[in-house]
């Protein structure tokens, strides 16, 4: 919601630096969820390093000092399940940009362009390669790391440009010289995400070249952030599995409970006197077959024929 609200050409420096605050104080309340205990000492998000801080803000990124490793709960005779989740598996491993790649713009461009969205129209084109895009003279060329040029044309205002299966869409106006890079995503946590947010907040925009830099930057930031959300949508929908799983347990515990108190209600409510004489009654029962089926078992035909 902030970083839609800061994206608005209604904010003024002073109103994008409020958010920017905000956006630090969010980052701490997550910092401090990540290194949440269950109360008796253990640390959640450190995996099977339980006894100490899991996170650490270093100023410019969160170091872990947690492990990838989870304890294995049995719930069952036959089933096992984890008792949570590493740090690193929920607060890290993000990816920048869309996940794929990401944009930036040159720090020294001059012009109104910048990024709308990126998105991949061919997925057997991309080959994970960093290039670079550059507008003069009313058209562009993109040229691979080693500075070979891979593709040239005009350009027009708000046209779609493709680069190895990525497609780019800008919007505004290019300077001569302005330039873009185009690379494959890195990792990184969500501690610096937000904090990045809340560094942009700061961004000067006193010049279309300033501006469009910020548009693009808000652009990626939006798109990482949009992906980080879906990442722990899919860890609370994995921890939402676990918890039926522990809950699908207790329900077959609590039947077995229920029988086993029952069994020993009967056995505890016997009447001994009762019980005694039923069992006499069964043994002399049993003894009277054994010796049929011993007179039985002896018989035979020359025992007939004496």
């Amino acid at each position: 919601e902030l970083a839609i609200q800061a994206n608005s050409g209604t904010q003024s420096a002073d109103t994008r630096a409020v958010i920017g605050r905000e956006l630090d104080s969010l980052r701490e309340s997550l910092l401090a969820l990540a290194n949440r205990d269950d109360g008796q000492g253990r640390y959640l998000f450190a995996g099977s390093k339980d006894g100490a801080l899991p996170f650490a803000w270093t100023g410019a990124s969160a170091r872990y000092s947690g492990d990838e490793q989870t304890r294995l709960l049995q719930v069952s005779g036959q089933r096992s399940v984890a008792d949570g989740d590493a740090g690193s598996e929920v607060f890290r491993r993000l990816r920048t940009g869309n996940g794929a790649h990401e944009v930036s713009a040159d720090g020294a461009n001059r012009g109104s362009i910048h990024l709308r969205q990126t998105g991949v129209y061919d997925a057997a084109a991309v080959d994970g390669g960093s290039y670079r895009i550059t507008f003069s003279g009313g058209g562009y060329e993109v040229r691979d790391a080693g500075g070979a040029v891979i593709d040239s044309g005009a350009y027009s205002a708000g046209q779609s440009l493709r680069v190895r299966g990525v497609e780019l869409q800008f919007a505004g106006t290019p300077a001569d010289g302005d330039q873009f890079s185009l690379a494959p995503a890195r990792q990184q946590d969500l501690f610096t995400l937000v904090d990045e947010f809340a560094q942009l907040m700061l961004a000067p925009q006193t010049s279309d070249g300033e501006r469009a830099g910020v548009q693009t930057r808000m652009q990626q930031a939006l798109t990482a952030l949009d992906a980080a959300q879906s990442h722990l949508s899919s860890v609370r929908a994995a921890v939402g599995l676990r918890l039926g799983a522990v809950e699908d347990a207790v329900s077959t515990l609590g039947a077995s409970e229920i029988e086993a108190q029952a069994a020993l209600s009967d056995l505890r409510d016997v009447d001994v006197a009762e019980a005694a004489s039923r069992l006499q009654r069964q043994l002399l029962a049993l003894e009277a077959a054994q010796a049929s089926y011993a007179r039985v078992q002896s018989l035979s035909l020359f025992d007939y024929l004496r």
